[in-house]
């Protein structure tokens, strides 16, 4: 190898943790905790059996049909944010499918990683001795194009993702704001007085207290605030990680196509086998948790 070289001061300058996953391994693990998921599939699949018919709603409270005219003004409003958080299941469930989705772009990364980063080094290590060569400079270049291209199209899965998410994650909190409120809504005194002029029957009237105690119960069994906020945030690290990978071979893409200099491209400083042991661990992890995530 050729010695005596300095490296010029025009060279790209890399950190240590250039071309590995980056924040997608926080702590050795997955940034998107498979814990955090789990509890929003269990908040989605509780609220599928809601009451969003009045018909459903009386079966399932026990109100009668004196009782929901009585106080149809409390109810009502009830069963409709039921619907809707109904249909925000709907959404969470198709987000977590994309989030599958991007799961199976982050395993394609990891499962061209070797063979990628093989050429890249390889070929790097040969244009130092023969910076001329042409078509060898072409074959590494476009190894890492298509490299790039695959990141950039997971970046944009995980962020149209996380966006859709966000969307739904503020939908759920107005959601449970607005169902807390229509809780406490059924504490008024007036609510047991309708019941008690429209209902005569002391058994039916018992009947009819006990539906409004069961919907105040089941409104605050609902937990759509805590379970929402833990994944989001995750997604968002996977996908600022995303972002920071493809600047990581956007660099080099520029770097392979501009520089003609023999010195070393500093990428040869950092160890290779280092990084491909990360991109083979995060394999694992993400293999890992799309198979748990939404196993509860």
């Amino acid at each position: 190898m050729m010695t005596g070289l300095k490296r010029p001061s025009g060279k790209m300058s890399i950190a240590e943790d250039f071309l590995t996953p980056r924040t997608l391994l926080i702590d050795n693990s997955f940034c998107c905790r498979t814990d955090k998921f789990q509890k929003l599939t269990i908040s989605y699949k509780d609220v599928e059996d809601l009451p969003s018919t009045q018909e459903y709603f009386m079966m399932k409270s026990g109100l009668t049909s004196m009782g929901w005219s009585a106080i149809v003004t409390y109810i009502q409003p009830i069963v409709e944010e039921f619907w809707k958080v109904q249909n925000l299941a709907l959404s969470f469930e198709e987000e977590f499918s994309a989030i599958g989705r991007v799961c199976d772009g982050i395993w394609g990364a990891c499962s061209t990683a070797k063979a990628d980063y093989d050429e890249l080094f390889d070929g790097l290590a040969k244009l130092y001795e023969d910076p001329s060569n042409d078509s060898l400079r072409v074959k590494v270049t476009a190894t890492i194009a298509d490299r790039l291209n695959n990141v950039s199209n997971l970046s944009d899965l995980a962020t149209m993702t996380k966006e859709d998410m966000n969307d739904s994650t503020i939908n759920a909190t107005v959601s449970q704001a607005t169902l807390d409120q229509l809780s406490d809504n059924l504490q008024n005194p007036e609510v047991e007085k309708l019941l008690r002029e429209y209902v005569s029957d002391p058994e039916d009237l018992q009947g009819n207290l006990d539906a409004v105690i069961w919907t105040r119960n089941t409104i605050s069994g609902i937990d759509l605030n805590d379970s929402c906020g833990p994944p989001l945030d995750d997604l968002e690290k996977a996908v600022g990680a995303v972002a920071a990978i493809a600047v990581d071979l956007q660099d080099v893409k520029k770097s392979l196509e501009d520089d003609t200099d023999p010195a070393p491209s500093p990428i040869l400083d950092l160890n290779e086998a280092n990084i491909l042991e990360l991109w083979d661990h995060l394999a694992e992890q993400v293999r890992e948790f799309k198979a748990n995530y939404t196993n509860t």
